[in-house]
């Protein structure tokens, strides 16, 4: 039995394009990093001037052991950078960048000497999304559910079949042009 797409299917992605949208306003002259240790892995997600970058490094092996811990780094002008900015560190591993995207090998780990070192850090990787991307892939989502959640309704209260729009005032049970079974309404 289909049914209208839920409003939590509106509601859902409408919140995460307002929280994608607030952090991209709020990255543009501040960086937060959060780093996370665990066993023998690094990770950190690191956000600003409308870009998000996560990362994974992997501690030197004279690097006394780590304990697993979390810290925030928070930056502002001048002393915040863009994934690009940072150090290459590794001249030899790979870069690919495009649009906004990027993936490196050869950049400096966004820490400092507050969490652990970035020299501290042997191979790594980051993966840079521009938040342009999450904002327009979660904006259109939040576009096309409204659209089909208030064209569904409409139909239902104007007595056509949800799906195709087809009349259904002459029939009970199912709709004769794609087969949708007819919810009742409890109206007489």
């Amino acid at each position: 039995m289909k049914r209208a797409p839920s409003i939590v299917l509106v509601i859902l992605p409408g919140a995460v394009f307002l929280a994608v949208a607030a952090d991209w306003a709020r990255s543009v002259n501040n960086s937060e990093t959060f780093i996370l240790s665990r066993a023998k892995s690094v990770w950190a997600i690191d956000n600003f001037d409308g870009e998000i970058a996560f990362w994974r490094g992997t501690p030197l092996a004279d690097l006394p052991a780590i304990k697993q811990h979390w810290w925030h780094e928070h930056w502002e002008p001048p002393y915040a950078y863009k994934t690009a900015s940072f150090n290459v560190v590794s001249a030899r591993e790979s870069e690919w960048a495009l649009a906004g995207f990027m993936i490196t090998m050869q950049r400096r780990f966004p820490t400092t000497g507050k969490s652990i070192l970035p020299s501290q850090l042997g191979p790594r990787v980051g993966v840079v999304i521009p938040l342009w991307f999450p904002a327009l892939i979660f904006g259109a989502w939040t576009y096309v559910a409204a659209r089909r959640y208030v064209r569904a309704t409409r139909r239902e209260q104007e007595g056509l079949c949800r799906v195709c729009g087809y009349d259904l005032r002459a029939t009970r049970d199912r709709c004769p042009e794609c087969g949708t079974p007819i919810v009742a309404t409890g109206a007489t």
